[in-house]
């Protein structure tokens, strides 16, 4: 998958959040400023330094205003690099799902 998708009113993020991934990104997320978010990242296998900018300054964009904005299905890859990154990946909203649900 390389572009973002809307359904459900989930967006759906592509494998590689790379520098012009992050562009995409920041744009459809700007195209929902003022709605609750909920990102899907099951595919993603790749995040790039300008992509968790886009992360960081959305979640606190979205909780200044009181709004909802969730990461779903973060692979545990992906955590380890924003770990290595210095990011803790509940900063950029991911919200882990119980097992069993």
């Amino acid at each position: 998958m390389t572009d973002i998708s809307k359904s459900d009113g989930r967006i759906t993020v592509p494998n590689k959040l790379d520098s012009a991934a992050a562009i995409k990104l920041k744009i459809a997320l700007d195209a929902r400023i003022g709605e609750p978010i909920s990102l899907d990242a099951r595919a993603v296998t790749l995040i790039g330094a300008q992509s968790v900018q886009v992360l960081l300054a959305a979640k606190a964009k979205w909780s200044t205003h009181g709004q909802q904005f969730d990461i779903l299905n973060l692979s545990n890859e992906i955590i380890q690099i924003l770990g290595m990154l210095g990011v803790s990946p509940h900063l950029i909203g991911f919200q882990e799902v119980p097992s069993g649900s």
